[in-house]
């Protein structure tokens, strides 16, 4: 089965800046590679544009990357479109969730529980604690995907 590597934040915490330094620095690089498997990465989240997550979401099955790194917005319950990623998601690839605990600009902001609650349900689950720069949260992000990358694969 595939596997996605979602890194899980609130619009505007710096999602996409954590995976563009995976990308070396890059917006327009849609691909990396870890532990010598290909991945490809979007960067763009379903806080920026649900319809377009869904629709790449769709795509994955027949993709032939084995597995993705996206970045996702888990309001669940507001938003029946971030539900209809993670389902579609959930029927061609094992989850992995790096969620970044509270906002970079904003510490005071933090993933509600019950966000997390759920993610937890759906996959595997690493929190990312303390307010720190996105080169410090992409390697963090690196660290668990090649922890789990190579399993079974």
């Amino acid at each position: 089965m595939k596997k996605a590597f979602i890194y899980v934040g609130h619009a505007n915490w710096g999602k996409s800046f954590a995976l563009k330094q995976i990308t070396n620095g890059s917006s327009r690089k849609k691909t990396a590679q870890i532990n010598d498997k290909w991945v490809w990465v979007r960067k763009m989240s379903n806080d920026d544009d649900s319809a377009g997550l869904l629709a790449f979401s769709k795509t994955i099955q027949s993709k032939w990357y084995e597995n993705f790194i996206l970045a996702y917005c888990p309001n669940h319950e507001h938003d029946q479109g971030a539900m209809d990623i993670l389902n579609t998601l959930q029927e061609s690839c094992e989850l992995y969730f790096f969620i970044q605990e509270i906002k970079f600009s904003d510490p005071s902001q933090s993933i509600p529980e019950t966000e997390i609650a759920y993610l937890r349900k759906v996959g595997t689950v690493k929190i990312l604690s303390g307010h720190n720069p996105d080169t410090v949260r992409s390697e963090q992000f690196l660290s668990f995907i090649k922890q789990h990358i190579a399993i079974n694969q």
